[in-house]
């Protein structure tokens, strides 16, 4: 449990992968830098090999952009995880108890706000750092109908009322300007 904030897995936009997952959950095991070679390399090649699938899937679907932006950031993890498991670790277990992260990934996150801030302003922000705003409207029925629709008649069941008679109390009382603005608004796009 991270004592600052919520850190999900939509943190970052990058290295949300099962290998770079579990890469940086074996970056707080303690033990694992005092293997010689093998641990501290570990993690490492887990999260390398992470990053590497990751961009090959971004080349795939034509996005070049993006792919470097996910082989820069996965970098930075990396090698962040890397000097964490040659060294002591304070950092990576102080990041761990406070935001339930390691360091890579705090500092992959910075890497995607340098590049998204960059590119940004350039006009050419990689697609795995786009936001895109959720769509707004309905399908079909909705207000905008002629009539009640199924939840308005579920409630008038419920409350044991003709569902046309509330329905049409609702358009001559307060929302009579509201459904007139939807029908005309539907009208248009016919």
């Amino acid at each position: 449990m991270a004592l600052f904030g919520k850190f999900d897995s939509s943190y970052t936009s990058t290295g949300n992968g099962p290998l770079t997952s579990f890469a940086n959950k074996m970056s707080f095991v303690p033990f694992l830098k005092d293997i010689p070679v093998i641990g501290p390399l570990l993690t490492s090649v887990l999260s390398a090999a992470g990053t590497v699938i990751e961009s090959i899937g971004w080349l795939i679907k034509g996005k070049p952009i993006s792919a470097l932006t996910v082989a820069a950031s996965g970098t930075v993890s990396t090698a962040l995880n890397a000097v964490n498991n040659i060294t002591w670790g304070a950092l990576n277990i102080g990041s761990g108890i406070t935001t339930g992260r390691s360091i890579g990934t705090h500092g992959r996150k910075l890497t995607e706000s340098v590049i998204g801030g960059v590119t940004g302003m350039l006009g050419v922000k990689p697609e795995v750092l786009r936001s895109f705003p959720a769509g707004i409207g309905s399908i079909g029925g909705g207000a905008a109908q002629a009539g009640p629709g199924r939840f308005a008649s579920q409630v008038a069941n419920e409350r044991g009322r003709n569902a046309n008679e509330m329905y049409a109390a609702y358009q001559r009382g307060e929302g009579g300007a509201h459904i007139n603005e939807l029908q005309s608004a539907n009208m248009g796009r016919a």
